[in-house]
């Protein structure tokens, strides 16, 4: 299985703006991303949700940490200390 997502957000406030995904459940994990933009919700909000593990619907979560450096099952993620 192959899964892809971007998340877009505005640059100072991290609201929501858009999303593009790929993949077998793309359209079950674009619906959470609606919501989010529906509502004017941020990236951090999306981020301090619970999202149960292990399930497809973590790539939204993880699209959203990737936004600001957070993404932990990312290829390249910066390493915080």
């Amino acid at each position: 299985m192959v899964f892809f997502i971007m998340v877009l957000a505005e640059k100072q406030t991290h609201k929501i703006i858009g999303a593009s995904c790929i993949g077998v459940e793309a359209s079950e994990l674009i619906a959470e991303i609606a919501l989010a933009m529906q509502h004017g919700l941020t990236i951090h909000d999306v981020t301090e949700t619970i999202h149960s593990h292990p399930t497809v619907s973590e790539m939204v979560l993880e699209g959203c940490e990737a936004v600001v450096g957070k993404a932990i099952h990312k290829k390249g993620r910066p390493i915080h200390h």
